[in-house]
């Protein structure tokens, strides 16, 4: 009877301490991006990112889950806050996705939206007006850049 008791306990210590364990998988809820970039790239804000390496997640908030916070790959550094709207996609895909809109010659690439790896919700990014109808002007189908 002893021995019954004693494996009784024994399990039921490794089940609460399996349960409490922390989990291995990667947390999902600030869709933490890496993202590396060979080109100069414009953020919302008259932000320019150089060439590098930079970090894109959601910012912790209960109220909005479109600010995205862009810094460097160490997280120690925040070079914009972006205030974003939903961005949506048919087909999503099991790599991040980029998205740029068409700028003058000679300005980096400006940001449109992004998508996180097997979603097919993302964020898309809107320009203050005065630099989302200098984008527009300079679609090739005239497509209207939103603006905030």
């Amino acid at each position: 009877m002893n021995i019954l008791k004693i494996s009784t306990t024994m399990l039921a210590l490794s089940l609460g301490v399996v349960a409490l364990a922390p989990r291995a998988a990667a947390d999902e809820y600030d869709k933490k991006m890496i993202l590396t970039f060979s080109e100069q790239v414009e953020v919302p804000g008259g932000v320019t990112l150089e060439p590098g390496t930079y970090v894109f997640k959601l910012q912790d908030s209960q109220n909005d889950r479109h600010i995205v916070l862009v810094q460097n790959e160490r997280e120690n550094k925040t070079f914009a806050q972006i205030f974003a709207t939903p961005a949506f996609k048919l087909q999503a895909k099991g790599k991040v996705q980029t998205m740029f809109w068409e700028t003058p010659a000679g300005q980096p690439k400006a940001l449109r939206a992004i998508f996180w790896p097997g979603d097919r919700y993302g964020q898309a990014f809107l320009y203050k007006n005065q630099r989302a109808n200098e984008l527009t002007s300079a679609q090739p189908d005239h497509e209207k850049v939103p603006a905030e």
